[in-house]
């Protein structure tokens, strides 16, 4: 498959280099955690991590998580935010420009959240969590920017939970004034997405993991095909299996190791080629370690 987006891109008059989701690469995290507990149950936590891409340096980018938590009996509530400040999805084509021109689409992603959960009985636990998140794209492809409101339910006991949920994203699919998104000639990427996940704790010790995950995402855009050909009756059908394992070191020092599948399948009935851009297959395979300071 990367050899095909590779090979398609190619034709399309790409930049060389510019990054894909399915390029072969070496993925390398930085991580820290800082915690301050105050109380009864009362945390506030801070949350940075640095990613790296070793073969495809653009896809680098950093990525902030500030949150609160609280407890009070058998109820835990946390509020949230996180963000990148940039973040580079590949090259798009600037068409407005006059010859059209490839350049970097970077945008900055911000989220904010809520969580909370409640224990129901000896061994039933509920999860409630629901956020808002925005996309601002740079200037030339504001017609990307997207905001979404996304939400979840999961039941857990002790080794294994289940989840679903729903996120509806509008995009704003213009870039110029007295436009709308049914007029306008630019991108519309509002969707609509149903999700199940699902986990399950093999063993306790060392702690080995299995999880899996399932979406369901359609676009809604209501313009014809040769106006938003790569969106217009799009499905996208996303799959991922995990399986972890943490082995205890000691007190402070831990390790560990994942392997995940991610798959998409990408339909659409007025474009079926879309399927050679857009499907993929892609193994990652991490290993690493977690100290307390």
């Amino acid at each position: 498959m990367r050899r095909e987006i590779c090979r398609i891109s190619s034709r399309a008059g790409l930049p060389t280099g510019s990054p894909h989701r399915t390029r072969d690469d070496l993925h390398t995290t930085l991580g820290i955690t800082l915690t301050r507990s105050w109380g009864k149950g009362k945390k506030l936590r801070l949350i940075l991590r640095n990613h790296t891409y070793a073969l495809n340096p653009q896809k680098s980018y950093t990525f902030f998580r500030l949150e609160g938590e609280a407890q009070k009996g058998p109820i835990r509530l946390r509020l949230y935010g996180y963000g990148i400040p940039a973040y580079l999805v590949r090259y798009f084509p600037e068409l407005d420009s006059t010859p059209v021109r490839w350049r970097p689409a970077y945008y900055r992603s911000t989220a904010i959240g809520a969580y909370g959960r409640w224990r129901v009985g000896r061994r039933l636990w509920l999860t409630l969590e629901g956020r808002g998140k925005w996309w601002d794209y740079v200037p030339q492809f504001n017609e990307y920017d997207t905001w979404a409101l996304w939400g979840q339910i999961r039941m857990s006991v002790s080794r294994a939970g289940v989840g679903l949920g729903v996120e509806r994203a509008w995009a704003r699919a213009t870039d110029e004034p007295g436009e709308t998104p049914l007029t306008s000639d630019d991108p519309d990427y509002s969707y609509v997405a149903y999700e199940g996940v699902g986990w399950l704790r093999l063993r306790e010790r060392p702690e080995i993991m299995a999880e899996g995950y399932g979406r369901l995402r359609w676009f809604v855009t209501a313009k014809p095909f040769e106006r938003d050909p790569y969106h217009v009756g799009r499905k996208d059908r996303d799959f991922r299996l995990t399986l972890r394992i943490r082995i205890p070191v000691n007190r402070r020092l831990s390790l560990s190791g994942r392997y995940r599948l991610e798959l998409r399948r990408t339909t659409s009935p007025a474009f079926p080629e879309i399927f050679e851009v857009k499907s993929y297959n892609r193994h990652r395979f991490s290993l690493g370690f977690q100290a307390l300071l």
